[in-house]
């Protein structure tokens, strides 16, 4: 079943060899949709809303919370910017199982964009939540770190740990982020659309110090905000040129990244694009972008890092 047409990027992340997407209706429901590598996806499902749906009109963040065993215990997570432009965030038990509720993100920033969602593959079950990251009303860029079970408060996160990347560079639109490395030594990559419509990258360990924001070295100007997924010490980057065409890079931890690849296809989209980097090798990625318009379909397109990807189809 293909999802419905749409206005709104999606969002995506990928654990081991899961893959989530995340999608809004033209009347601002989110549903989602999962699959195994190698496997179909299943029917969209909307996000139950037991406790009341605070309703986006912007993409939304997902990623995973690793609980006990990938196999049985992923339990997958979303974050939104609601209509009263605040954080709230929403969790289920597991692929295809109910969602506990929206719950405000207790001390979140107000954002006028989407929030992030990122957390590392190689995280230890049951420890940490994802690092969530929001864009400021002054185009500054905020973090904070899950860390669950430590004592904090209720909803797994810091109230007061929010957290700046620092720098002189500003942006207007969603961040994107990327968790690599092992616990006790979190790694976290963010690029970004500056105002000038060129992107950006900043980079260091979580708490510790960023190293400034540096340029991506995308050879083109984009108008939308870039994608971007992990997995073990793997980061890609997904982005739009203003003809809508989708490009992507990646790299290693400690390695210098390799040069923008166009995705195969002729695909075009108008908005953010959305990207799960799965495999056991971490080297199979997905992509997720809306069809240009206001009333487009989901497409897809997939394959391994710096080989000749499937081409676009419906999602």
């Amino acid at each position: 079943m293909s999802f419905p047409t749409t206005g709104t990027p999606p969002g995506a992340a990928g654990y081991g060899n899961y893959v989530m997407v995340a999608a809004v209706s033209h009347d601002t429901r989110i549903f989602y949709n999962w699959w195994k590598l190698g496997e179909g996806g299943h029917e969209w499902r909307e996000v139950e809303a037991p406790y009341g749906l605070p309703y986006t009109v912007l993409a939304p963040a997902v990623s995973f919370i690793p609980n006990v065993d990938i196999a049985t215990s992923l339990n997958t997570f979303l974050a939104i910017q609601d209509l009263d432009g605040n954080i709230s965030y929403n969790t289920n038990g597991g692929f295809g199982s109910a969602f506990h509720g929206w719950a405000p993100f207790v001390g979140g920033p107000p954002i006028k964009v989407s929030p992030a969602a990122t957390v590392s593959t190689n995280t230890v079950f049951g420890k940490y939540d994802p690092v969530i990251l929001a864009t400021a009303p002054d185009g500054h860029i905020l973090y904070n770190m899950g860390r669950r079970n430590m004592g904090l408060d209720g909803n797994g996160w810091d109230a007061t740990g929010w957290m700046g990347l620092g720098g002189d560079v500003l942006t207007d639109a969603a961040p994107a982020a990327a968790l690599v490395g092992d616990p006790g030594a979190y790694y976290l990559f963010v690029a970004i659309k500056g105002l000038d419509n060129q992107l950006y990258l900043n980079q260091g360990g979580l708490s510790g110090p960023f190293v400034g924001w540096r340029p991506m070295n995308f050879p083109y100007h984009t108008n939308v905000a870039p994608g971007a997924t992990s997995a073990e010490n793997t980061s890609v980057v997904v982005a739009t040129d203003t003809d809508g065409r989708i490009f992507y890079t990646w790299w290693k931890l400690g390695e210098a990244g390799h040069k923008w690849l166009e995705l195969e296809g002729d695909g075009r989209t108008d908005a953010a694009p959305a990207a799960a980097l799965v495999g056991e090798n971490s080297d199979y990625l997905f992509v997720v972008v809306k069809g240009p318009g206001l009333d487009a379909p989901l497409l897809i397109n997939q394959g391994q890092l710096g080989r000749p990807f499937v081409g676009w189809q419906p999602l």
